[in-house]
């Protein structure tokens, strides 16, 4: 059983409580007054406002977990008297019925209303109330067979039963002490700041427990409350905690609170991995956007860019790839993707003079003795679609193969295109030169 007390202010007057209790049939489904009136409590406020006493009305609200008969609901109205000193036969109780938040416990709950000033002028006792209706609840449920509830006063609960003398209540609280207390989702005050806004704080809570059932992680979760106008944020005071706020910016809650079983370091543990998760992923982003930059220039422009956009381009405007640089400056690059009839390493167009030395090898031709070349006839069929074809193949190369050695064409007129025709003379060639110069052919190639 749950007890709850309030002391209703003076200045506050009436008017809201009498309509709480007594007219908000669209929020019960059933209002039953068992006894007292509406002007019995108006009239209260009236003695306390004559007397300038702060506070005019005392409000009990109890319910229980289990259902209770006519006998067990007065024995529990008279309890609470006891326990503070007055007579409920005197008291205005009302009976409200509706369904609990997922069918949790008995539908029937009560309003017990007793002024704060009594018929002897005195003002009713209010030291350590939660305590005191507490104890009240538990001692009911032993004596009444019912399940105990723990609460937040377990242990002072059992000390005040010993203090009394109740020695077997107070064993048996020993048992309830064990059991982890169940925490309350949201305030009363909460409730009726959301009550005049016009929402439902049991319906924000189901609604919120069903997103987080049906999620199949964190990740689904945020975005499912996301969909649903909600968002979640890490509070300012508790780093762990995590609070749920509604469309219109209201503070509904922590998510340890609205939500079932799920514990604050728990929750906190979840975003922690999913936060962590979001920055490698930025990090690897980052990473892969530092890395395009970098390689920038060697990138296409798209899937259909064809080798002569890159024509006008020098290879030093590919510095991403600079193998072969030192090769290059000491002369030893060559490029085997162009072939010229003037060889640099021997005149292959000049093979009817070739006369052997002492070594029994051909005579180096002009380039290997380093003699001018000005005697050296250009060969047929250079025209501007072999000087075209030989950009091409350099472009191409950039492109395909990431080349990076300067190819310097001083004069393109001795570039020749590798044709099948091309191919052929190359061969014929060969037939006509000895063994020694094949073989001396075949080394230098």
């Amino acid at each position: 059983m749950i007890g709850k007390s309030t002391r209703i202010q003076t200045e506050s007057g009436p008017r809201n409580l009498v309509n709480h209790i007594f007219d908000k049939h669209h929020e019960n489904e059933e209002i039953n007054v068992l006894q007292g009136s509406r002007e019995e409590v108006c009239q209260a406020f009236d003695i306390a406002s004559g007397m300038s006493k702060k506070y005019a009305v005392r409000h009990f609200t109890l319910s229980s977990q289990e259902p209770l008969n006519t006998q067990q609901t007065y024995k529990m109205f008279r309890m609470f008297g006891d326990e503070y000193g007055f007579s409920s036969d005197n008291s205005t109780i009302v009976e409200h019925r509706k369904q609990r938040e997922n069918h949790a416990g008995w539908e029937y709950h009560y309003h017990l209303l007793e002024p704060e000033i009594q018929d002897n002028g005195k003002v009713l006792d209010n030291r350590a109330s939660r305590l005191r209706n507490e104890k009240v609840c538990r001692r009911f449920e032993i004596e009444e067979g019912l399940k105990i509830i723990p609460g937040k006063w377990n242990h002072a609960v059992a000390k005040a039963f010993r203090a009394e003398g109740l020695y077997e209540y107070a064993d048996k609280m020993s048992d309830a002490c064990a059991i982890e207390r169940p925490r309350a989702s949201y305030s009363s005050g909460k409730l009726q700041e959301m009550k005049r806004k016009g929402k439902s704080m049991p319906h924000i809570k189901t609604d919120i427990n069903n997103i987080w059932s049906q999620s199949d992680g964190i990740k689904a979760f945020l975005s499912a409350m996301s969909d649903s106008g909600f968002r979640i944020e890490q509070g300012t005071k508790n780093k762990k905690s995590y609070i749920i706020y509604d469309e219109d910016n209201t503070q509904i809650g922590s998510v340890s609170r609205i939500l079932k079983d799920v514990r604050q370091n728990d929750f906190f543990i979840m975003m922690e991995d999913f936060n962590n998760e979001i920055i490698r992923k930025e990090e690897k982003t980052a990473v892969r956007q530092s890395t395009k930059k970098a390689v920038g220039g060697l990138i296409k422009k798209s899937t259909k860019q064809e080798a002569d956009d890159y024509a006008d381009q020098g290879l030093e405007s590919f510095p991403e790839f600079p193998v072969f640089r030192a090769e290059e400056e000491n002369g030893n690059a060559e490029s085997d993707l162009l072939r010229s009839e003037i060889s640099p390493r021997g005149n292959i167009a000049d093979s009817g003079t070739d006369t052997e030395n002492t070594n029994g090898r051909a005579e180096p031709d002009r380039a290997d003795t380093r003699e001018p070349e000005s005697d050296i006839t250009e060969p047929a069929g250079i025209n501007e679609s072999n000087i075209r074809h030989a950009q091409h193949v350099v472009a191409s190369a950039k492109i395909k193969f990431h080349f990076s050695n300067t190819v310097e064409i001083r004069d393109i007129s001795h570039v020749r295109p590798i044709t099948p025709e091309y191919i052929q003379e190359i061969k014929e060639r060969v037939k006509s030169y000895g063994k020694d110069d094949k073989e001396y052919f075949f080394r230098h190639l």
